[in-house]
């Protein structure tokens, strides 16, 4: 029943926007320090508009601004999936993440909180991560700082 409802509101997205001409949107990341519920402040972020495998996929590099935010534009036509990495030395995400669909980004937006992979090393809790939660249009990530230890014993 999901699939159905998510394929309709796909058809509805690329319906509507076939009677105009083409044009961009934008996808806004959140950085969120999970500890302290602050916004991660100066940090770089990559966006990826597809597959960041593939040498073609276009990408777009932002800093975050004093409230964490960085803005994307992503242009026509859309891509199914972007990918958002923020792994710059400084910081580092309390969960796996993967190519999100843009579709639900731009509907209903998304949030990538803590999990048992990565996010053993970062100290916060559910009630952060709920009450920080993405809007329609918005990527939110938690993340945590990177000491210089880490940055050693990662290589």
């Amino acid at each position: 029943m999901t699939n159905l409802l998510t394929s309709i509101l796909l058809a509805c997205v690329f319906l509507a926007q076939a009677g105009k001409p083409s044009q961009a949107t934008d996808v806004i990341v959140r950085l969120v320090y999970l500890d302290s519920g602050k916004p991660a402040e100066g940090q770089q972020i990559i966006l990826y508009e597809g597959n960041p495998s593939l040498a073609a996929t276009s990408r777009s590099k932002q800093i975050t601004d004093r409230d964490g935010v960085a803005r994307f534009r992503v242009s026509t036509p859309f891509p199914e999936k972007v990918w958002v990495d923020d792994n710059n030395g400084s910081i580092r995400n309390c969960a796996w993440e993967d190519q999100i669909p843009l579709h639900e980004i731009l509907s209903e937006g998304v949030t990538i909180g803590k999990d048992n992979r990565f996010g053993s090393s970062c100290k916060g809790g559910q009630d952060t991560i709920a009450q920080l939660g993405a809007k329609p249009g918005e990527v939110v990530l938690f993340v945590r700082k990177v000491s210089n230890w880490d940055n050693i014993r990662h290589y």
